[in-house]
């Protein structure tokens, strides 16, 4: 049994830090009552599945979600002395990670002359989006398969009137941007001692006016000791990569 400093001046980590055991105990407490008294259907070893318990973490266990912003929801009486706080945690998620970034730029008056600076250039000039959403739809759609024609409607959704054609655009010069990379990445990749490649075969959209709606074409991966990288073209024929094979 833990003994409490002598003046109980318990500090607030200190406080939740035992709340968090004490959930934790309780809910390792009804699993062990499920297991010998339950129902048939609901006797099952602790560790089966094995990562239910750590729904509820040990206090020497980091919670999982610890980064995050903190929003509080206050449940208060309004009456007497405030002596602690009791905090549950309930990992939560808003409707939509959209937002607009207000850029403030104050304009001061010195020995009569207007001061300002200067407005930081967008990174794709003419648009009016921010660097953390144009992130955000190549993540969407490169690392969660997510495509632009979905991304349309759950903008939508939202109350914003974005089209593919745009988000398109985004795309393309957004990968403008990051061509220099790709190919020293390549240039390190293809001179390497070893290299490994494949080719997938993807389907792509057609323009309205063909006969079809999608053609085949095909992403070449290539792997070495320097990264990975991918090659598009319109045929798995040598002749496609047979340039980069020789640099």
């Amino acid at each position: 049994m833990q003994t409490l400093p002598a003046d109980l001046a318990l500090s607030h980590a200190e406080i939740q830090r035992l709340w968090r055991q004490v959930e934790y105990l309780e809910e390792e407490l009804r699993l062990t009552r499920a297991k010998y008294f339950g129902r048939s259907s609901e006797k099952r070893p602790l560790d089966s599945p094995p990562n239910q318990i750590l729904l509820f973490p040990p206090p020497e266990q980091k919670e999982a979600a610890e980064h995050l912003r903190r929003e509080d929801t206050i449940i208060d009486k309004g009456e007497g002395e405030i002596v602690l706080e009791k905090i549950t945690e309930r990992l939560a998620a808003n409707d939509t990670p959209f937002f607009v970034k207000r850029i403030i730029r104050r304009i001061r008056k010195k020995d009569g002359v207007l001061l300002t600076l200067p407005l930081p250039p967008p990174v794709i000039e003419g648009t009016t989006a921010d660097i953390s959403f144009l992130v955000y739809v190549l993540i969407a759609k490169y690392v969660w398969h997510l495509p632009l024609y979905r991304q349309e409607q759950i903008l939508k959704s939202q109350g914003i009137q974005l089209s593919r054609d745009t988000m398109i655009r985004y795309v393309i010069a957004i990968a403008s941007l990051l061509k220099p990379i790709y190919v020293a990445l390549g240039v390190e990749l293809f001179a390497g001692e070893h290299l490994y490649g494949d080719e997938t075969p993807v389907q792509v959209g057609k323009t309205k006016a063909a006969k079809k709606s999608y053609e085949t074409a095909w992403f070449w991966t290539f792997v070495g000791s320097a990264g990975c990288i991918f090659h598009y073209s319109s045929s798995r024929a040598y002749k496609e990569v047979e340039p980069l094979l020789k640099t």
